[in-house]
């Protein structure tokens, strides 16, 4: 149980962080201190010193760009996960007002409303920051994540060009008549999915979303 516990307090704080690499160089430096003595212990205890300090030098900024990567990568993945939530909220919000003007008497009004909380320059906003996303940063089939989010940004963008165009006065319904009503259920599973893997992934410290 013991050497259990060190293996892993030496894989977790030794190999992956800088004051444990010094401590493993040290160790190495006063166990050959203590082991040799004389002019060929002083010799042995120079060239160890010497290949320990090479070594620092290299592997110090190694592991302090790892680190720096590491951070930048959970950047780029909360900036999409709040990216993903905003898609959501968007999409849900034009599933609901259609929903309401379908109901209503005056759907010219809850449209008007609705414009109040959502706006084709926003829209455009939130399409322009999921394209400046960085490809990069996805590897393998999490660039999936990135495609539905650009994907439903832009789809956002389309359906509010739509409702800030429709003629009321030729086609009042605009529930039923919305051509792009099929595509956004769509668009909503997709947004919620990668919202579940990039907002709500495993070791995020962003606050969890529930998806609807």
């Amino acid at each position: 149980m013991y050497c259990r516990n060190a293996w892993r307090a030496l894989k977790e704080h030794a190999a992956i962080t800088v004051p444990g690499v010094v401590g493993v160089f040290a160790a190495v430096y006063v166990l050959m201190l203590a082991v040799h003595a004389g002019e060929v212990g002083a010799a042995w205890v120079q060239a160890i010193g010497s290949i320990s300090a090479i070594m620092a030098a290299w592997l110090i900024p190694l592991m302090h760009e790892r680190a720096r990567q590491k951070r930048h990568q959970h950047e780029i993945y909360d900036s999409a996960g709040w990216l993903a939530v905003r898609i959501s909220n968007t999409l849900n919000g034009i599933d609901e007002t259609l929903k309401c003007a379908g109901a209503e008497e005056d759907p010219i009004a809850v449209i008007k409303s609705w414009r109040m909380f959502e706006s084709l320059s926003s829209c455009e906003v939130q399409n322009k920051a999921a394209e400046e996303l960085p490809l990069s940063a996805f590897s393998g089939w999490e660039i999936s994540y990135l495609i539905a989010i650009r994907s439903s940004a832009a789809f956002c963008l389309e359906c509010v060009k739509v409702i800030e165009d429709w003629d009321f006065e030729s086609s009042p319904d605009i529930a039923s008549a919305f051509p792009l009503y099929a595509r956004l259920q769509v668009h909503q599973s997709q947004i919620n999915w990668a919202k579940e893997h990039t907002y709500n992934r495993p070791g995020s410290k962003l606050p969890r979303v529930t998806t609807n």
